[in-house]
């Protein structure tokens, strides 16, 4: 697969979309190009294709990215990134995306890290002492100048609230925000992301011990830019708050929404008011990480593009 991989890159130079992927949807499973003679040159291929603007690769590993870190700060200019790999051969995967986003410029439009934990130790691991992901902080050095990101999607990462704001106000047009750690963030993470990100259409909050039904009155308040909004919901929000929610998002209405949560209770108590709701959307509602269970593969799938054009958001 290598070998035909660098087959591809010799004979097309100029392409402008590479994808060296998993099937959709597949996870769990050990994959490197590690031990490869010509493995390593192919990462290192696509970062020297000045047309390259939209890359997908699924074989992240740590000997990858120490490559990665020989070349020049912002110096790879793709509009699309998307990278994933194991927990096995990523050791420390908050340094890796650190790693990434310092060498990608700032024409990044999507950006894309995701940790694969490898079946034979993800039920173990989770289900008896757990996973612990290091909490976050600001970090200005890894969002500043990024204000042409659209779309950031990150599965490892456990920022905390200081950190969420940096991030929301270095990246104020994102479009679709999906992170899967959240364990961190309290109320005033959710009320900074519905009022910072005027653009937001989808947009995922797991759940926290620090979340409760303030944030679900904070959603409210955006429906009518929201498309999707994928939730798993906290120890402290109510049913009944989840309800409001799944009202204002379902369809027109000419009801008003309180200006702040204290009133919005008051007029639900007194039967003066109900959130508006001014658009269709969807809401998914979600499990916890630790019942997902990926399938396996065994064969990568490789496809790429000659024509040049801008990557789609």
């Amino acid at each position: 697969t290598v070998a035909a991989i660098q087959e591809i890159l010799d004979i097309a130079p100029a392409v402008s979309s590479l994808k060296i992927n998993l099937e959709d949807g597949i996870g769990g499973l050990i994959r490197s190009f590690s031990g490869h003679p010509q493995g390593d040159g192919i990462l290192q291929r696509c970062m020297a294709m000045r047309n390259l603007h939209s890359l997908v690769f699924d074989f992240l590993a740590d000997d990858l990215v120490a490559l990665i870190l020989q070349s020049a700060d912002r110096s790879w200019h793709l509009q699309s990134a998307r990278f994933s790999g194991c927990k096995q051969t990523l050791r420390d995967p908050d340094q890796t995306l650190l790693t990434l986003l310092g060498k990608l410029s700032g024409d990044l439009q999507e950006f894309s890290f995701l940790i694969d934990l490898e079946l034979f130790i993800r039920s173990f691991a989770q289900g008896i002492w757990g996973i612990s992901h290091q909490r976050l902080g600001p970090l200005p050095n890894l969002w500043q100048h990024r204000e042409a990101l659209r779309r950031l999607e990150l599965n490892w990462q456990a920022f905390d609230d200081e950190g969420m704001a940096c991030l929301v106000e270095c990246c104020p047009g994102l479009e679709v925000l999906l992170l899967d750690r959240a364990e961190y963030w309290t109320d005033s993470t959710v009320q900074r992301i519905v009022t910072s990100l005027p653009s937001l259409e989808h947009f995922r909050l797991r759940a926290s011990s620090m979340l409760s039904d303030q944030s679900l009155y904070e959603l409210q308040q955006a429906p009518h830019r929201l498309q999707i909004l994928e939730i798993e919901p906290s120890y402290a929000m109510s049913t009944y708050m989840m309800d409001q929610l799944k009202a204002s998002m379902a369809g027109p209405s000419g009801d008003h929404v309180p200006s702040s949560f204290s009133s919005f209770i008051a007029a639900q108590l007194f039967g003066l008011a109900s959130p508006e709701r001014t658009s269709p959307a969807q809401l998914w509602v979600l499990k916890p990480l630790d019942e997902d269970s990926p399938a396996m593969t065994l064969w990568p799938e490789v496809n790429f593009r000659i024509r040049n054009r801008r990557a789609p958001r």
